[in-house]
């Protein structure tokens, strides 16, 4: 009977899988046949043979990382049942990873621009290397630590390595409206990664009897292959004394400009609220399609999870779609937000795994359209000077907010807290409504280059 429920359930997931990949693919078709394409200016970049040698460096060690980094998803939080923790101290561990993230991420970046882009990038690969490697072992205080280890590796992941290919960029003189191509390529790439990962993981976490740790063995390959990668291709960048003391000035008045312009105060409501209940998915979603890690079979948790990325990259092309169609950003993310809201709220309301993973899917694919309608929205509101700052500050409540969410863990059930983020969903619907109604400026043209990153 357990044989055959395993069987029922790998073949219920291959079909989803094998559903959003036509669904991918039928969109992308779509977008071929409304005409959407990138313009003059990437026609022009894509002809000149230093710009792609220089994508190439950049994309080839950011895409292998990232595999690298989505390795871990699928199967983290089965990797702490398997070693017999109880979800509040599960919920710990992940609290680590978003502390250390949030307390480190500044100190890191500052790091970055004394010492040099390039040098801060190889140690994220073995900083993160390490933070996979530490859970070999089933001791709590050796996987704080890992989870700790892990939220710095983050916190450079998504700063040296993007700070090194804007600086080097700039440095060969390349016009700057390039940039949006190999962002655009990144993004893409980013969620074929993803989608990869699941299906890799599941393969190594499955072959000859389940076990969730190899994912994380496999990682560490993966991020010694990008580290390898990245110290042949790249030339280091140290920015220079005058860039950094600017860099410094442009934090501070960075908070200034967010508490002061109530455009970006509600910008950065509806990205806390929205991304504090994404986090919460990730921590949840896992024991809620495998409530009992002690069973002698588990659900496809790596095909589950690619099939989350699938959606992700088709909501993501979906948005471009809507746009090409006639939609407005606001139309489009209220939109979002509204059904976002709704999938979420089917959690409090059902334990069915079958129909949560659909409801699951439909969230998943609202994430896709989520990012770049918010990064369209801040490439609006937000001077480019001060970008970087920001952003940077539109992170501390975020990270706050995750984490007095994952103190709840432990006095509420499951569908409690899909009910509490189905709320926060709605909360940053009605700040996003408030917000449009001071964008009677945005223009309506194509999507924002900025990608989800780390989304699941």
């Amino acid at each position: 009977r357990r044989a055959r429920l395993h069987d029922q359930a790998v073949s219920f997931c291959l079909l989803m899988f094998t559903t959003l990949i036509y669904a991918v693919l039928v969109l992308l078709g779509v977008l071929n046949a409304v005409g959407f394409r990138m313009g003059y200016s990437g026609l022009e970049a894509s002809r000149n043979a230093d710009f792609s040698e220089f994508q190439r460096s950049y994309l080839k060690v950011y895409l292998i990382i990232m595999l690298a980094d989505w390795m871990q998803g699928p199967y983290l939080y089965r990797l702490y049942e398997h070693y017999g923790f109880l979800r509040e101290q599960i919920a710990a561990l992940y609290i680590s990873g978003f502390v250390s993230s949030m307390v480190f991420g500044p100190f890191l970046g500052k790091l970055a621009d004394r010492y040099g882009r390039r040098r801060l990038s190889l140690i994220c690969c073995g900083i993160f290397s390490c933070a996979c490697l530490m859970k070999l072992s089933a001791s709590y205080y050796v996987l704080m630590i890992s989870s700790a280890v892990g939220g710095m590796s983050t916190a450079l992941l998504f700063s040296s390595f993007e700070s090194w290919m804007v600086a080097e960029h700039n440095k060969m003189g390349f016009p700057s409206e390039w940039l949006s191509r190999t962002y655009s390529i990144a993004t893409v790439g980013n969620s074929i990664m993803a989608a990869l990962a699941g299906i890799i993981s599941f393969a190594v976490a499955d072959y000859d009897g389940h076990h969730p740790l190899r994912p994380f063995l496999v990682a560490v390959l993966f991020a010694g292959a990008a580290a390898a990668s990245l110290y042949v291709g790249w030339k280091e960048h140290v920015p220079t004394e005058h860039e950094s003391a600017t860099v410094s000035t442009q934090k501070t008045s960075g908070l200034r400009m967010l508490v002061k312009d109530p455009r970006l105060f509600f910008l950065g409501l509806v990205q806390s609220l929205f991304e504090t209940a994404m986090y919460a998915f990730v921590f949840m979603w896992t024991s809620s399609l495998d409530p009992s890690p002690k069973a002698d079979w588990h659900p496809p948790l790596g095909l589950i999870f690619g099939s989350f990325m699938l959606a992700l990259m088709a909501g993501s092309w979906l948005f471009r779609a809507a746009l090409a169609h006639g939609w407005s950003v606001a139309k489009v993310l209220n939109t979002t937000l509204g059904v976002a809201a709704g999938s979420l709220l089917l959690g409090f309301f059902t334990t069915n795994a079958p129909l949560l993973f659909l409801s699951f899917i439909l969230f998943e694919g609202c994430c896709g359209l989520y990012f770049p309608a918010v990064g369209t929205l801040r490439a609006h509101v937000l001077p480019e000077k001060y970008r970087a700052a920001v952003m940077g500050w539109l992170r501390v409540p975020l990270n706050l907010m995750v984490v007095i969410f994952l103190f709840l863990v432990s006095a509420l059930s499951h569908q409690a807290l899909y009910g509490i983020c189905a709320v926060l969903v709605g909360l940053a619907l009605w700040c996003h409504t408030i917000l449009a109604k001071s964008l009677t400026d945005l223009p309506a043209d194509g999507p924002s280059t900025t990608s989800a990153t780390g989304s699941t």
